[in-house]
């Protein structure tokens, strides 16, 4: 039954081509050949579970594996692994897009907190803060640190158009931690 879990772990991350080689190596070396196909079909099953797909060709492709699996047909076996480690991969970026968001949405709230840092916002969304970086990078086109900074200097931008407040006022209020970090990030953006 390992074998069922290793594929299952290819199939869901994404590992199309080391998933169908998996499959084939437990289809030639497996015996009775009928125990390989339970593996495969037990894994692709739970793939499906996994992702909570509603998606018809899943279906579809269950009943293409199904018909596989009982004739012995490892090339559509391969693609309803391809498939479903495809709806897999999408389903984890739309995850990841969503936490990344909520990442955003931390710092948008929080921004104006001289305490509030990268590794809050990568916690509150559940990533590291070098993952967090990278796809946060990925999705808006700026790190998160730029990000924070940009909403804090767009904050003090807005407060010295709108007020008479003193600069070492305006910079503790945009959350940053004290006048001259505000000088040296408003200098370096303008």
């Amino acid at each position: 039954m390992k074998e069922a879990v290793y594929l299952t772990e290819m199939i869901m991350n994404g590992e199309t081509g080391k998933a169908r080689a998996y499959a084939e190596n437990m289809c030639k070396t497996i015996t009775p050949p009928e125990f390989a196909r339970g593996y495969a079909a037990t894994a692709i099953h739970e793939c499906a579970r996994m992702i909570n797909y509603k998606d018809p060709c899943i279906t579809i492709n269950g009943q293409k594996l199904r018909r596989a699996l009982c004739d012995g047909d490892f090339p559509n076996i391969c693609g309803a692994i391809k498939y479903i480690s495809e709806c897999c991969t999408r389903k984890h970026k739309e995850d990841c897009a969503a936490r990344i968001e909520k990442a955003a949405r931390f710092i948008d709230l929080n921004f104006k907190n001289s305490q509030v840092s990268i590794s809050d916002a990568a916690r509150y969304a559940g990533f590291k803060n070098a993952e967090l970086s990278v796809l946060f990078k990925e999705h808006y086109g700026v790190l998160p640190k730029d990000y924070i900074t940009n909403k804090r200097l767009d904050f003090a931008n807005e407060l010295a158009e709108n007020s008479n407040i003193a600069i070492k006022d305006i910079a503790v209020k945009a959350g940053f931690s004290d006048s001259s970090q505000f000088i040296r990030a408003y200098k370096k953006r303008y």
